[in-house]
């Protein structure tokens, strides 16, 4: 048996049973055809992303990795004459693997392109300007790349428009019936059980009258989502804090170890 069919038939016959104890998948960062970045890309995501910054070397190896499988598996369409270097595409492809790092996802079922404009586009779909926005009817992605990139220059507003919008692929994707990969089940449980506190009238007026998130995130649910996960990323211990449940369930969600971090 080769080690390919080895490793499919141990996580058939495993993994179901370490996700249910664990309540996390048993692989997460292990890949049979490992890449890696040049030494220049790698400098440049120092300086970039404090997230691959703070990773343990060998987690910041499965990190380019996603990253690598992540250009090469989506398309990235520049629009309005705007033309993309390969390191700012690095950046898109390390926002989703920086929200997706705890998880083995692909997501060609919600998305299988990025569309990137210089700035805030027209949407023809209501008539109004767009920083961007997740489209599952034509399987794209549509980003501002100047509120993209400010998404990750500025860490401290908990505004993220990458993770925001990746994060609409990922629960339209895990709500889908025929989804069932170990890492989505787990993902789509943790969703429910944040939806159940959100249920709670007591609790989400604790959640308004804190003044915590802003006021977007109150648009409906899945914005909710979105809008708490940019500040997982940027404020995680505030948001441990004042909530620590809503923390508690946006970590077990994306199977977020703080053990991969060195600092």
């Amino acid at each position: 048996m080769t080690s390919s069919l080895s490793l499919i038939f141990f996580r058939a016959f495993f993994e179901p049973l370490f996700l249910t104890i664990f309540k996390r998948p048993l692989f997460n960062h292990f890949s049979l055809f490992s890449k890696t970045l040049s030494d220049n890309d790698r400098y440049f995501l120092e300086r970039e992303i404090q997230f691959y910054k703070r990773l343990k070397p060998k987690f910041k190896k499965s990190f380019e990795n996603k990253i690598l499988h992540f250009l090469d598996r989506y398309s990235i369409i520049e629009q309005d004459n705007l033309t993309l270097s390969q390191q700012q595409k690095i950046l898109i492809a390390a926002t989703f693997s920086e929200l997706t790092f705890g998880m083995n996802v692909k997501l060609q079922d919600s998305f299988d392109k990025i569309i990137v404009y210089p700035t805030a586009y027209f949407s023809t779909m209501n008539q109004d300007f767009h920083k961007g926005e997740f489209n599952a009817r034509h399987k794209t992605i549509v980003l501002s790349w100047e509120d993209f990139y400010h998404g990750i220059k500025v860490s401290n507003d908990n505004i993220n428009l990458g993770i925001h919008e990746f994060t609409h692929a990922i629960l339209h994707q895990a709500t889908k019936p025929r989804t069932k990969t170990f890492d989505y089940i787990l993902f789509e449980d943790e969703h429910r059980k944040i939806l159940n506190l959100l249920n709670d009238e007591k609790y989400m007026n604790s959640i308004k009258d804190s003044g915590f998130f802003r006021e977007y995130a109150f648009t409906n649910s899945k914005e909710f989502i979105s809008v708490v996960m940019e500040y997982f990323f940027e404020d995680p211990k505030s948001l441990k804090t004042k909530f620590p449940d809503l923390y508690q369930r946006l970590k077990t969600m994306l199977n977020y170890d703080e053990n991969c971090f060195s600092q």
